[in-house]
């Protein structure tokens, strides 16, 4: 972005003096009134360089998900595998206490997680292919079409087989 090395860690950003950033803000402002956007744009990349420069470079960088972010993300890539604790725990990097830990923090359990990523792949399923239901809940991990439209149901509500194109 710049040559310079970004300053290390400024003091919390709520303490940044108004003053510093009123110039690239009231272009911003003004840029959006008139319709000039990419001017917006370039006053808002302004000022985001404007608050790097004062050490919060943070704002960068995207946040670091959280663990169950990070799981949910592991099993929407295979969610019709086996999944148990130890195979999360490994493709994670963590303990069995430091998963379950994380995850109380986050007020989420690993059986709930791998649910919703599991409906969350059904219901695309359902709206994007033709495929019979029992074929739809094998590919979102259920051995049985009952207990996958049972679930189904507690969760969204509806029933599997009146969605999208399925037959």
């Amino acid at each position: 972005m710049w040559n310079e090395p970004l300053p290390d860690a400024g003091a919390d950003i709520a303490r940044l003096p108004a003053i510093d950033v009123a110039l690239p803000l009231r272009q911003w402002r003004d840029a959006l009134q008139h319709g000039l956007y990419t001017e917006a744009r370039l006053a808002l990349a302004a000022l985001v360089i404007h608050v790097c420069r004062r050490g919060h470079g943070g704002l960068l960088l995207p946040p670091t998900p959280s663990i169950a972010e990070q799981v949910r993300t592991l099993i929407a890539a295979q969610p019709q595998r086996a999944w148990r604790s130890r195979d999360i725990e490994d493709s994670l990097g963590v303990s069995g206490a430091t998963l379950r830990r994380h995850l109380a923090a986050e007020q989420r359990s690993l059986r709930d997680l791998i649910t919703d990523a599991r409906l969350a792949h059904a219901m695309a399923l359902l709206y994007s292919t033709r495929w019979p239901l029992k074929t739809v809940a094998a590919r979102a991990g259920y051995r049985s079409t009952r207990s996958f439209s049972q679930r189904f149901q507690q969760r969204y509500g509806l029933d599997p087989a009146s969605i999208g194109n399925n037959r």
